[in-house]
């Protein structure tokens, strides 16, 4: 199982992505903890000086006028007192809680005047009418743990329960429960996080895609320099240079390499087709003098020079297709195998066509109509029947040319295109051609961004 993603694009986009989130969610938790204890040590303050203010105000009174403050401040669901005779027994809370108890009975005994004996619990208060209801905590494990660790962080159910020994003996017994800011909830945190993953994300595959940009176009260029060479039949894509230094210079590097292939190419190509036109001279020579010779001689010398003759005029047929600037243009392709399936049948060859092409297809017909003819020969040579068949999609144009002859090997089948390569037997150029016409089909094929791929049919034949 591969848990990275296989493409640069997609590695790219994770790495910012998990960087970005990282760190937007370490800045929420740093602002979490900070702000959550900012609002704690404000409202312990505030409930710490309430608390004072209303012992020492209940004190002050005579008895039979603090039931009405009682009642009074009663009314307040956060905020509730009780007079009692004897102090509450309230279960202790979490031990490692006692330290900041004491801390916070301190704080009111200091607050108020005279200072008066006061005890702490945080417990979690019942939800009930009667402040005298109280239980023991009994919150989940992870409202545990983080009451356990984090003061500022306790569950809003539960509430601090403070109680303070007047001076005649009695005890004010306050419940206080402390509001939370919202930031201090750790559940507000899950859609913040979620709405920034998603604003990262969408930032992060926009700046992969820009990144990645020139690398797509490179990319493209190795493709298309792959299926079809560089020649002076078409002008090289020149890449923009784009993205960070070392991609510009790998971009600067393709594209002077691919400005060199193709002088090259046509530099080959000018270069072969010049020798092979200039064979044609000392060939007409060398046929005009064999008609000096006798005739046992001269049937054979000439059926030698008409060998050479053939092999030069296909390697001129093979280089003069990379060696000439052509343009493609709109052409019926109906039309056009129309004319070669005609052409073949009005010379006694078994040659059908059967589909059509939905619309016209970009190309040069000349060039199209040499590299069917080849296969289609090939086709008449070894396998008698040709049947031509058209698939037209919106994504591509294939054109299926099928003998019935004794098909090739699968490790012969990409050997049939290099250059002067026969599979005959015989070696003889009347029966075997001179090999170089599968060579030219899959070059013209290429240059329309194509291809050519043999396989042999299930019931025999190519």
């Amino acid at each position: 199982m591969r848990l990275l993603p296989g493409s640069l694009y997609g590695r790219m986009v994770l790495v910012l992505a998990a960087s970005l989130l990282l760190s937007q969610g370490a800045s929420l938790l740093v602002n979490f903890f900070d702000r959550g204890s900012s609002i704690y040590r404000l409202n312990a303050e505030q409930m710490v000086n309430r608390i004072a203010r209303t012992a020492s105000l209940i004190n002050r009174l005579p008895q039979n006028a603090r039931q009405a403050v009682v009642a009074e401040l009663g009314a307040k669901s956060d905020f509730r007192v009780q007079l009692v005779n004897q102090p509450i027994e309230i279960e202790s809370g979490f031990a490692e809680l006692n330290q900041y108890e004491k801390n916070f009975a301190a704080s009111i005994r200091d607050a108020m005047h005279p200072p008066l004996l006061t005890t702490v619990e945080i417990t979690r208060a019942a939800r009930a009418e009667s402040p005298d209801e109280v239980e023991p905590p009994n919150a989940t494990a992870f409202e545990t743990w983080l009451a356990r660790r984090f003061y500022f962080m306790l569950p809003a159910t539960f509430s601090v329960v403070a109680q303070v020994e007047l001076e005649d003996g009695t005890s004010a017994a306050f419940f206080v429960r402390m509001p939370q800011e919202p930031l201090s909830q750790l559940e507000a945190l899950v859609p913040r996080l979620l709405m920034w993953a998603a604003i990262i994300l969408l930032m992060s595959l926009l700046i992969g895609r820009v990144i990645t940009r020139s690398l797509r176009q490179l990319d493209r260029a190795v493709q298309n320099i792959g299926k079809n060479p560089v020649g002076a039949s078409d002008k090289p894509v020149v890449i923009p240079d784009e993205g960070p230094i070392e991609l510009r210079r790998l971009i600067a590097r393709f594209n002077e390499t691919q400005e060199r292939i193709r002088r090259y190419i046509i530099e080959r190509s000018s270069l072969l087709a010049a020798i092979s036109h200039d064979l044609r001279t000392p060939i007409t020579r060398m046929r005009l003098r064999a008609e000096l010779l006798p005739e046992a001689q001269r049937a054979k010398f000439i059926h030698d020079l008409k060998e050479m003759e053939d092999l030069v005029g296909s390697s001129l047929d093979l280089f003069a297709d990379l060696g000439k600037s052509r343009k493609r243009y709109p052409v019926d392709i109906n039309a056009l195998l129309d004319g070669i399936t005609t052409d073949w049948t009005d010379t006694g060859h078994q040659v059908l066509l059967t589909g059509r092409a939905h619309s016209a297809y970009p190309t040069e017909p000349s060039m199209l109509k040499r590299a069917i003819n080849n296969l289609v020969s090939n086709g008449i040579r070894y396998g008698k029947q040709v049947e031509i068949s058209i698939i037209d999609s919106p994504r591509q144009l294939r054109i299926f040319i099928r003998d019935h002859g004794p098909g090739i090997p699968e490790a012969d089948r990409e050997r049939v295109f290099e250059p002067f390569v026969r599979l005959e037997p015989s070696r003889n150029r009347d029966s075997g051609g001179s090999g170089i016409g599968m060579a030219i089909s899959r070059n013209i094929a290429r240059w329309h961004q194509g291809d050519i791929y043999l396989d042999n049919a299930i019931d025999g034949g190519l």
